[in-house]
């Protein structure tokens, strides 16, 4: 579900779709790595209420992107400089 709405793309699909061909490409991805996109609100302090998480399950890791905004508000320019966080 998705928490703000584009009433071009009521439950944000084409934009997750965007997010993980970003994702995937500048992070040279193949095509059998699982990537999620979701969104969460934030109850952390100094946090936006919203914000776009980014998760890819590669073979022996997983990394964890936090994007400080609504998925609809993500662009192409966001995945870069992003912060990983090894789980």
């Amino acid at each position: 579900m998705a928490l703000l709405k584009n009433p071009n793309d009521i439950d944000n699909s084409k934009i997750k779709k965007l997010v993980k061909e970003w994702t995937r490409t500048k992070l040279l991805l193949s095509d059998d790595v699982i990537i999620t996109v979701t969104e969460l609100k934030c109850a952390e302090p100094n946090c936006p209420d919203v914000e776009t998480i980014i998760v890819i399950y590669k073979e022996n890791e997983t990394l964890k992107f936090k994007i400080g905004k609504p998925l609809t508000y993500v662009r192409k320019w966001d995945i870069d400089g992003l912060k990983t966080k090894k789980n």
